[in-house]
């Protein structure tokens, strides 16, 4: 029996989240809000939606509506992205602190307003070792 989503253990240093494009998005959103540590307000921003969507979305049979779903795909992304070099909490942090390569926005801000090749240009330079 193969799954959509497998969290990495506790216990592993890398790998990223292992979150594939198959994952559903409910899980991906369980993901941001149990092991990145994201607020409900933190990722409704980040998606564009209301803290209530994000508290129905987080319930076992919560379903993001379609037109969150690719902001949604573009945060699992910065997961696997993060993943790698930062785990769980850690991205969290990422995603909350100033970023040089940004001009100083926090990624969060970033996207909160639309910003999120920018984004994943600074995930991706952050995961190469680029000195900023």
């Amino acid at each position: 029996m193969t799954t959509a989503f497998r969290a990495v253990p506790k216990t592993a240093k890398k790998g990223g989240s292992n979150l594939d494009e198959t994952a559903a998005p409910q899980l991906v959103v369980r993901y941001l809000l149990d092991e990145v540590k994201l607020t409900q307000r933190e990722l409704a921003d980040a998606v564009g939606a209301g803290d209530r969507a994000v508290r129905r979305w987080a319930k076992e049979d919560g379903v993001p509506q379609a037109r969150f779903q690719p902001a949604i795909d573009d945060l699992r992304d910065l997961g696997n992205i993060l993943g790698e070099s930062l785990p769980g909490i850690q991205t969290g942090r990422w995603l909350r602190a100033r970023n040089r390569y940004l001009k100083g926005e926090r990624p969060l801000d970033a996207l909160k307003a639309g910003k999120f090749s920018r984004v994943r240009e600074a995930a991706e330079a952050y995961v190469e070792g680029a000195v900023l």
